[in-house]
């Protein structure tokens, strides 16, 4: 399989035949993404890289439960942030600028520019409007704390 295409990752992954290369594909696509992710969320390496394993883990032993309809990335961001907001809400001291941790799951998701508003409300279980509103409030949480947004 020579192709990045989520639609085409994800025909190689219903089909059993040709699973194994369809998921190491979706790893050399996916898998530094979602690392990144995690050590955003202030997480330790070693930390992150578990959840990772975890979350691929995950996703592997759920195959057999996806459709030919279903948002690879939005899948895998959405078993990322589940992971998140339960390390958060166990280490309340890993927060950032006092943001709730669906806040800054919201901004550290933006920042990476990878989905709109609407798809991160689909993977953060959100409704749009609650994620526009946790992203202005964090935005000004973190320019009150003195941090600079993308600094270039």
């Amino acid at each position: 399989m020579d192709t990045t295409d989520d639609r085409e990752i994800l025909a190689g992954l219903l089909n059993v035949a040709t699973r194994p290369q369809a998921f190491r594909v979706l790893l050399q696509k996916y898998l530094r993404k979602i690392y990144f992710l995690m050590r955003a969320m202030n997480l330790a390496h070693e930390v992150a890289d578990e959840y990772v394993q975890d979350i691929f883990t995950g996703f592997w032993k759920k195959l057999n439960t996806l459709k030919p309809e279903d948002q690879l990335d939005l899948l895998l961001f959405r078993l990322a942030v589940e992971r998140s907001l339960s390390f958060l809400k166990q280490h309340p001291e890993a927060a950032l600028y006092d943001l709730s941790a669906e806040q800054q799951i919201i901004l550290i998701l933006k920042q990476q520019g990878l989905f709109d508003s609407a798809e991160l409300a689909t993977v953060a279980a959100l409704p749009v409007a609650q994620v526009r509103a946790d992203l202005g409030v964090a935005i000004v949480k973190v320019l009150k704390g003195g941090a600079i947004i993308n600094r270039s």
